[in-house]
């Protein structure tokens, strides 16, 4: 049997080693992590930052004063989560003044009576991959408009007709009307 001054060394170390743990994780972590009061202030934020602030930029400030116009905005803000967020996503005004799509997932922070008391959460950065993304959906769409009229060429032995195919095709791959 383990004697209580032992069993208390070994949950204390225990606690010790677990809380290490959560830090070296936070600080390795690519991703932005935070954590807001209940008036949607940041109080905690990853030690690199995010998108060029440091934390001491965000610290103490809305997190939605932060949010960009340049898409929909969120139904709820995952920086004042109710329940469990996994991948929303909102635009963000990074510190170089351009805007950053951000995926993120978010829990509420309840106080010990279970009332709401805050958010935590973790965001990635997403702009690059959806910029790449939106680039190869663009190159597919010209790969397969120019594989289209290649046929329609090769198998349309009226140039007339070739024609009109040609700019239907073009036309229903741009959204377009018109070209008559």
């Amino acid at each position: 049997m383990v004697s209580a001054p032992v069993l208390d060394d070994r949950l204390r170390q225990a606690l010790v080693d677990s809380r290490q743990r959560y830090k070296d994780l936070v600080e390795i972590c690519s991703d932005f992590v935070w954590e807001t009061d209940a008036e949607g202030r940041f109080v905690f934020v990853s030690p690199r930052g995010a998108l060029g602030y440091a934390p001491g930029d965000l610290l103490g400030r809305p997190a939605e004063s932060f949010l960009a116009d340049s898409g929909p905005a969120p139904a709820a803000s995952p920086f004042r989560a109710r329940r469990e967020v996994a991948d929303a996503e909102v635009w963000f005004r990074a510190a170089d003044g351009a805007d950053a799509r951000l995926r993120i997932a978010a829990r509420p922070l309840l106080d010990a009576d279970g009332r709401w008391r805050g958010a935590r959460g973790a965001c990635r950065d997403i702009t690059v991959e959806l910029a790449r993304e939106s680039a190869l959906a663009r190159a597919n769409t010209r790969e397969r408009l120019l594989a289209h009229i290649t046929q329609v060429m090769r198998d349309t032995p009226d140039p007339r007709q070739t024609l009109d195919l040609t700019i239907q095709a073009a036309g229903r791959a741009l959204s377009a009307t018109g070209g008559d």
